[in-house]
Order: C-alpha cells, then structure tokens, then sequence
C-alpha cells in the first residue's frame, strides 16, 4: 500500500483509508476488530472516525481495536456535528459551536474513547458561523502546544468557507491546517472545480 504525505504535515497516510462511520453501528466489536487488522496487513493506516459515528460508538470501538497497535495508525476524528432527529424523526445532525470550550471537551471525550493521549489529525466538521474562524483556530493552537492534537483538518467545508480559513492561516499563520476532507467520487466531482484550486494555493491535502 502507498503512503503519501498529508499536505504541509508530517503524517504519512495509506492512499486508502479506513473509514468509522459504521464501526458500532453496521460493525459489531469484533468485525471492527476483524476490518482494521485485515486492513493494516494490507499496508493501511489512516482511520478516520467522529465522535458521532456509529451511535456514538465508533471512537470506543477503534481504540479497542488499536489496542497495542496505536504507533502503526494515523488516527482521525472531528468536532462540529451533532447526531439529532430531522423534522420527520429520522437522523439527522447539527451543528456544534466550534469555541474553546466545545473543541477542548469533544477532543477530550475522542481521547477517552479512544484511548489514546493524542489525536494525529483533528477535523472541523462543519463551518460555525457563530464564532470567529480566528477563535476557533486559536483554540486548537492551544490544543496542540498541549500535545493533544497534533495537525488540524476541515470537513465539509464549501469554497466560501475554505477561503475563510486560508485567510485566517495567512493572517495568523495557523500553520497547523494541513487538509481538506470533501465529498468527492465519480459522479460527485464539484472539488475538482471549487475547491481543488484553493486546496493548491493552502498546501492542503485531500
């Protein structure tokens, strides 16, 4: 399996990654351990997971599956999105304010439930228009000095939002913004002519 830099980090990640959504839902403890141990024989490394995947049990899930493993994964999760019934009862998600507060309690729980003392890659899963994109990134600079998180990523974010952010790395140098995670296959292919160029000019990985 090929492992390619993440954008301006130092986090070397298999081209093919394992994906948490599932883990705790679809997948029981034993298939999660059974999908990510077949997977790191296959070269993979990077796991991506969100506090609400699986039913809130994807983080606890992989942290039992990495168990004793920890050095050989590039671990992911997020802050942002909530799970939450839609207007029919169904699921659905909302938004989180992304403040100091918030960030610090969510990558706190992730740690927990993962069992791990630090995130590899912590991914803002949706744009707060509520708080100062400057706010929000001066926090996770907090977060990193403490050794908790080490790079920082975005997700979801349209070219607006994206541009938002390049602003504020360039005023602040928030160097720490190393990736864009987006919705993108053969027949969703809009980050090829919105947000592929921004993520050149940013040094972000995809």
């Amino acid at each position: 399996m090929r492992h390619r830099q993440l954008g301006k980090s130092d986090l070397s990640v298999s081209v093919v990654g394992i994906g948490g959504l599932h883990f705790g839902n679809l997948c029981d403890q034993q298939q999660t351990c059974r999908i990510i141990h077949k997977a790191q024989d296959f070269g993979v490394n990077f796991i991506d997971t969100a506090p609400m995947y699986g039913n809130t049990l994807s983080e606890s899930f992989i942290g039992v599956a990495i168990r004793g493993r920890r050095d050989s994964f590039v671990i992911a999760s997020k802050v942002g999105l909530t799970p939450a019934a839609n207007a029919s009862g169904q699921f659905g998600v909302a938004t989180v304010s992304l403040n100091e507060a918030v960030i610090r309690k969510s990558v706190d729980s992730s740690l927990a439930a993962l069992n791990i003392d630090r995130l590899d890659l912590l991914q803002l899963h949706a744009f707060d228009n509520s708080v100062p994109i400057h706010d929000t990134l001066s926090a996770l600079e907090k977060l990193i000095r403490e050794g908790k998180i080490r790079w920082v990523g975005c997700s979801n974010y349209d070219h607006e939002q994206l541009q938002a952010v390049g602003r504020a790395v360039h005023e602040r140098d928030f160097s720490f913004m190393v990736s864009l995670q987006s919705h993108y296959n053969v027949l969703e292919r809009r980050l090829e002519r919105d947000l592929l160029p921004l993520c050149k000019d940013y040094e972000l990985g995809i």
